[in-house]
C-alpha cells in the first residue's frame, strides 16, 4: 500500500479514536519520523496527538512469510500534542524482540482506565453547562 494512502487511514483512525484513546498500527517503513517525505504530516499529527513510539522493525524476519519490507510500529495516544519529540520511542532496524522491549513501558499503561476517566470528565462538563 502506498504512504500516503496509509497516512490517510492512520488519520481517519485517530479521527475516530476516543478521548484518551490509543492507536497503535504497523505501517510501512516509509512512516518513518525521519523521513523527509512525512515530516510536514508527522508535524501536524504531534500538533493535536501524542505521538508515543514510532520504531522500525527489520523485514528480514518476516522472509518466511514472502515479504522482506521494512515495517514501523507507530503508537498515537488521543489526550493532547506531542509534549517533545524528543521523548518519542524511536528505532530503526530492530528485531520483533528489540521493539517489543522498547515499547514495554507502553504497555503497562492502563489506556482503558484512562479514557473512561475522559469520558466521565466530559459527561460531568456537559451536566454542568
Amino acid at each position: 500500500m502506498h504512504a500516503c494512502k496509509t497516512a490517510w487511514y492512520i488519520e481517519q483512525a485517530l479521527l475516530r479514536l476516543k478521548p484518551a484513546g490509543r492507536l497503535v498500527a504497523v505501517v510501512g517503513r516509509g512512516m518513518a519520523l525521519d523521513r523527509i517525505g512525512f515530516r510536514e504530516w508527522w508535524s501536524k499529527i504531534e500538533e493535536r496527538y501524542h505521538v508515543r513510539a514510532n520504531i522500525g522493525m527489520d523485514g528480514k524476519c518476516y522472509g518466511k512469510f514472502g515479504t522482506s519490507f521494512d515495517n514501523q510500529i507507530i503508537v498515537i495516544d488521543n489526550n493532547g500534542p506531542t509534549p517533545n519529540e524528543a521523548d518519542v520511542i524511536t528505532g530503526s532496524g530492530l528485531s520483533p524482540h528489540e521493539a517489543c522491549q522498547r515499547i514495554a513501558p507502553l504497555a503497562g499503561e492502563d489506556v482503558s482506565a484512562r479514557s473512561h476517566r475522559q469520558q466521565g470528565r466530559a459527561t460531568r462538563i456537559r451536566l454542568l453547562r
